[in-house]
């Protein structure tokens, strides 16, 4: 589910992401790195495991990463979950979107 969805996420959309899922969601979706927030971007990620960054409309996290611990239960109440699915190598995967 998460490929046609992305072809919904806007040009300049920011999603959040875990390192450990973002290089399955870049390959499957063909999205480019730089659109991305993870841990890397240390000045954007710490903050929005508080406060979610503006800039960032999506996020993606994997239960059991740092991100589901850190903000899963806010986003199932504050964000609308557009899919989820389990990988073969992962555990279910969760995709949300800001809300309007």
């Amino acid at each position: 589910p998460f490929v046609e969805v992305a072809q919904k996420i806007g040009a300049a959309d920011l999603i959040m992401a875990n390192t450990r899922i973002v290089h399955v969601a870049v390959w499957a979706t063909a999205i480019p790195m730089r659109r991305f927030v993870t841990e890397m971007n240390e000045n954007v990620w710490g903050p929005s495991l508080n406060d979610i960054d503006p800039r960032i409309r999506w996020v993606i996290t994997e239960e059991g990463d740092q991100l589901w611990h850190g903000r899963g239960k806010w986003l199932e109440k504050n964000w609308v979950e557009v899919a989820s699915a389990k990988g073969p190598v992962t555990g279910t995967v969760h995709l949300y979107r800001r809300p309007e």
